[in-house]
């Protein structure tokens, strides 16, 4: 999955700062039902996060990461990261996968701030992983 976000006139430090806050627990949603009953707990199907709840969560936090770019605004650049969200939709960890054109300072803060990303509850006891790949964009270069 990916998602761009078009960067405007930024003035943050390259900083997750002090006003991001991580969102509060919420009640896991139950699991399947008559699981109890399967033998082989790797039989179970969970519901866990689908790409429109993932997208959409991500579409609504992404423009905090502006906080991530110094006062100039950057060429182009990608970054694939794996979240480790939590069935009560908190981010548990953030692992860089691969990053294209950014200074390690600006990955390092965009992976710091996608840990305050709130995510819907899901069924998923142990949590799921989510990967999808962000596009940055400076206006310039944006395509029509």
């Amino acid at each position: 999955m990916t998602l761009a976000l078009l960067l405007t006139a930024l003035t943050a430090p390259a900083s997750a700062g002090p006003d991001l806050v991580r969102p509060p627990p919420q009640r896991c949603l139950p699991g399947p039902m008559f699981s109890h009953l399967v033998e082989d707990p790797d039989d179970i199907v969970y519901a866990g996060l689908d790409e429109a709840q993932v997208a959409s969560a991500l579409e609504v936090f992404l423009p905090q990461t502006r906080r991530c770019f110094p006062d100039s605004i950057p060429d182009d650049g990608e970054l694939m990261v794996l979240l480790d969200v939590s069935c009560g939709g908190q981010v548990d960890g953030v692992s860089v996968l691969e990053s294209a054109e950014l200074a390690p300072d600006v990955v390092s803060c965009v992976g710091e701030t996608l840990q305050y990303t709130p995510f819907p509850a899901h069924d998923v006891p142990t949590g799921v992983s989510v990967a999808y790949t962000v596009r940055f964009e400076a206006p310039a270069r944006r395509q029509p």
